[in-house]
């Protein structure tokens, strides 16, 4: 699978399969925000009924002169496994939204289920980046129906560098 394009703004919808918590492992999060920003909070709602409209059709994706140091692309992934305990995982909803408290700040997000049969190379434990640096998950909110997850990020793209 590759890269789903990002969407504009800080919001989108997953229309989830029937099987879509065997047949995946986990969520892959990537996010346009400014170089200064030290956390993201996503909220996860999840809803029994799928929708009619395609959140994938405002599709946005900038290519970067390289030049762009006052934004970072960030990107996370969150297995199944870490969110199983979660009073709100339930595997007979239809659809995911997402949303970031960020509105004004985040130029793109979007979200993509992780087959579990890719060979991405991502595991279902976190691993340490090159950089030495360790994404952090904290769940700040949960109900039957919404997750509200924070991931700190670092100061700045040279603390990872």
């Amino acid at each position: 699978m590759g890269n789903t394009p990002l969407l504009r703004g800080s919001k989108c919808t997953l229309q989830l399969l029937e099987n879509w918590c065997n047949d995946y492992s986990g969520f892959l999060m990537c996010a346009i925000l400014p170089n200064s920003y030290i956390g993201l909070t996503v909220r996860i709602t999840m809803s029994d009924e799928t929708n009619d409209t395609d959140s994938q059709s405002d599709v946005f994706w900038e290519e970067s002169d390289g030049n762009s140091v006052d934004k970072c692309t960030w990107m996370v992934y969150v297995s199944f496994g870490s969110l199983r305990q979660s009073v709100w995982w339930d595997q007979t909803y239809k659809a995911l939204s997402f949303d970031t408290e960020e509105e004004e700040e985040c130029e793109g997000f979007g979200v993509r289920l992780v087959d579990k049969k890719s060979r991405s190379g991502i595991n279902e434990t976190p691993t340490i980046y090159s950089s030495g640096y360790t994404p952090t998950l904290n769940i700040q909110h949960e109900s039957r129906s919404a997750l509200s997850m924070y991931f700190s990020i670092p100061h700045t793209l040279k603390d990872v560098i």
